[in-house]
């Protein structure tokens, strides 16, 4: 019931989800999980006081319920208390370290935030969790590029690159895009302003990112609609 009345609050089926919400409290009235179920179903039809209030009599009995912990940061992020949700979550990443899923979204809450370095931070504490993950490594490359942390970012594109076989479009783009900015980055600090004020041309990418170009325009010439190819091709062209 418990499962069917979720699938039923997934799907909008707050009727039917309503019906088993309430058969489920009837039976098991003193349950955290039929709490938690309650909850879900309140903040579905916009009650958050009343999720909250879920929450709130699920944690005083047990206050290091992991899952009611999680439910009461979901409800503070329905209702726009993004501060607030951020700092429950980093205070729940303390106690929990374990939990993989938990860091995935204290990283996105940072990004949110406009805070990219704790965001990689928390990025790599999910590569931790999920070592042969190609999404993880994606979601740290983002993560350090965002935060400017450039040679970072290449050696998790480069690893979802490799985790992938190729097949991780964004990685691949990745790769060349913190190539590039790593080049001219270092072409600013060495060549500095020539004479009429421009900034030197950076040094070329090396081999990893002209391979993940050349791997790109193979995929949009094999997948994509002819259209499309040239105008990739001019985008890669600006990063070699």
């Amino acid at each position: 019931m418990e499962q069917v009345g979720l699938a039923a609050i997934d799907a909008g089926a707050l009727r039917l989800a309503a019906s088993i919400v309430a058969a489920v409290k009837s039976q098991f009235p003193d349950s955290r999980r039929a709490g938690r179920l309650a909850a879900a179903f309140l903040e579905a039809v916009g009650e958050a006081e009343g999720a909250e209030a879920e929450v709130d009599a699920g944690l005083a009995a047990a206050p290091d319920a992991a899952l009611l912990l999680k439910r009461r940061i979901g409800g503070l992020r329905s209702a726009g208390k993004h501060a607030e949700a951020l700092n429950a979550l980093r205070t729940y990443c303390d106690t929990f370290q374990a939990d993989g899923d938990a860091w995935g979204a204290l990283r996105e809450a940072y990004t949110e935030a406009g805070r990219p370095g704790p965001a990689a931070f928390c990025a790599e504490e999910g590569v931790l969790h999920a070592p042969a993950c190609a999404a993880s490594h994606v979601a740290a490359g983002d993560a350090h590029y965002t935060a400017g942390s450039h040679a970072s970012a290449a050696r998790h594109y480069e690893a979802a690159v490799a985790l992938s076989g190729g097949d991780s479009v964004r990685a691949l783009y990745g790769v060349c895009a913190a190539a590039t900015a790593a080049a001219t980055a270092a072409g600013k600090k060495k060549g500095g302003e020539g004479d009429e004020g421009t900034v030197t041309t950076a040094a070329p990418l090396n081999e990893v990112p002209d391979l993940a170009a050349d791997l790109l325009l193979r995929r949009y010439r094999e997948e994509a609609p002819p259209g499309l190819v040239p105008f990739v091709e001019a985008c890669l062209a600006g990063m070699r």
